[in-house]
This record gives C-alpha cells, sequence and structure tokens, in this order.
C-alpha cells in the first residue's frame, strides 16, 4: 500500500473515531422577560438571562432597563439688572439662569433572575429621579433692581427646576411564570402599585 493512501485511510478513521465519541453541548439559558404595569401603562419591558447573573450589557454596566433623559438644571443666575435697548428704551431685566448642569433623570432597573423548583426568583432594584420646581435664588437683591431716580423695580418671586427626588425600591419575587403580581414602588416620595409579571422564552 502506498504511503498517501495509507495516511488517508488513517485520517478517515481518525475523524470517524472523533466523531462517534459524546460532547458536552452547553444549553443556552432561559431568558425571563419581565413587564412592569402601571395600570394601563407600560413602565418597563426587558429581558434577563434565569442563570444568577447579573446582566452586563444593555444602556449601562448591569443595568437590564434604563430610560434616562438628561435635563438641564440652573445651578447660578445672574441678578436683576436695567439695561437699554437699542432704541434708547430702558428695560427691566429680572433674574437670569446663567450657568446649568446637566443630570440624567428617569428610570433605571438591575435584575437578576434564576429559576427555583418552577418559579423565577426574581430579584430587582429600582431607582427613579425626577425634577422638581422650587425657588433657588435667595438673598439681597436678588427680586429687584434700581431704577436710579428713586424707585425700585420689584420682581416675583421665580421657581425653576432646581430639585431632584431620587426613590429607591429592593424587591424580591417568587414568580409563576405568566402570572401578575402587585408590587408597591416609590415614585416621587409617593407609594405607587406596579403590576409585574415574569414569562419564560426557551432558547
Amino acid at each position: 500500500m502506498k504511503a498517501p493512501l495509507f495516511l488517508s485511510l488513517l485520517c478517515a478513521c481518525a475523524v470517524s473515531a472523533w466523531a462517534d465519541q459524546p460532547r458536552n453541548v452547553v444549553k443556552p439559558p432561559t431568558v425571563v422577560e419581565v413587564s412592569f404595569m402601571s395600570g394601563k401603562s407600560r413602565i418597563a419591558d426587558f429581558k434577563v438571562r434565569a442563570d444568577g447573573q447579573q446582566v452586563r450589557t444593555g444602556c449601562s454596566a448591569g443595568a437590564a432597563f434604563s430610560a434616562l433623559t438628561d435635563r438641564m438644571i440652573t445651578t447660578q443666575w445672574d441678578l436683576p439688572m436695567k439695561v437699554r435697548g437699542s432704541d434708547g428704551v430702558v428695560h427691566y431685566v429680572p433674574a437670569t439662569p446663567s450657568v446649568f448642569d446637566k443630570l440624567p433623570l428617569g428610570l433605571t432597573v438591575n435584575a437578576v433572575a434564576v429559576l427555583q423548583k418552577g418559579l423565577v426568583v426574581l430579584t430587582c432594584k429600582i431607582w427613579q429621579s425626577e425634577s422638581r420646581k422650587l425657588p433657588a435664588l435667595y438673598g439681597e437683591g436678588v427680586d429687584r433692581v434700581d431704577a436710579g431716580d428713586g424707585r425700585v423695580v420689584k420682581f416675583g418671586k421665580r421657581v425653576y427646576e432646581s430639585g431632584t427626588v431620587t426613590s429607591e425600591t429592593t424587591f424580591q419575587l417568587y414568580a409563576k411564570p405568566g402570572k401578575t403580581y402587585t408590587i408597591p414602588v416609590l415614585f416621587g416620595g409617593k407609594t405607587v402599585k406596579w403590576q409585574v409579571k415574569c414569562s419564560l422564552v426557551e432558547p
């Protein structure tokens, strides 16, 4: 038998033997679909693996769901002033916002899920931040300007989105797949009721 033919037969036997060997196939973890509702309003829908691992992809590290919007919050103002326009007319300008800070506001959810005796064990941490309008400028000369002729021009107190309220809620739910549960959640300093439902998605 020629050497090349012998080597070909040997390789064919080796491949056949390797193909017959049992191999461990790694099954992807089951995925849990989570739905948050408040009455008829949909708050959030997201998916998380049912293997007890914290989510590492998405809008931010560890976040299963994130809906944030950058809001501009005023941090400094220019005091009221008297200005003369190009037409020679004098105008009195109230305190004017001059410096702003960008602040992310909205909803973030961190979630971990595992399967246990036919139930979905869902552990969630929810952060919610929203702005509040408050008077934010105080002290001397903040609401008036000297007209220079013995008169004082006064301005009403103005409010701006200068405050924020952040609420944090942590809960663990032993859920039967497809069943809806009512969970109290803090939002804006108040307690609201959300409906939470977990569904399984097989890989």
